[in-house]
């Protein structure tokens, strides 16, 4: 079976996205979701997004990806409460 041309391009594309257009598209997608899924705007969301990031890159520095969570402790055991009440009667 011959590869077809263009899913290799099609491939090769897909890995060289740069990151900022990555996170132009997961933003605008946000706006898109905040203004309840309304369909037609989405050269207007693309370029909020692209006004917003580029205004947030130019004050703040880069964001660090991959951040490692802080690992939950087990909670801590508590001591057994319960009143043991000991029968001084016989069973039968």
């Amino acid at each position: 079976m011959k590869k077809n041309k263009t899913d290799s391009s099609a491939a090769k594309s897909a890995k060289t996205i740069n990151p900022a257009e990555i996170e132009i598209r997961e933003y605008a997608y946000h706006l898109y979701e905040k203004s309840g899924y309304i369909e037609g705007n989405e050269e207007r969301n693309w370029e909020e997004a692209e006004i917003f990031l580029s205004s947030r890159s130019a004050t703040k520095p880069p964001a660090v990806k991959n951040k490692k969570k802080a690992k939950k402790r087990p909670a801590a055991k508590r001591p057994n409460r319960r009143k043991v009440v000991k029968s001084t009667e016989a069973v039968t």
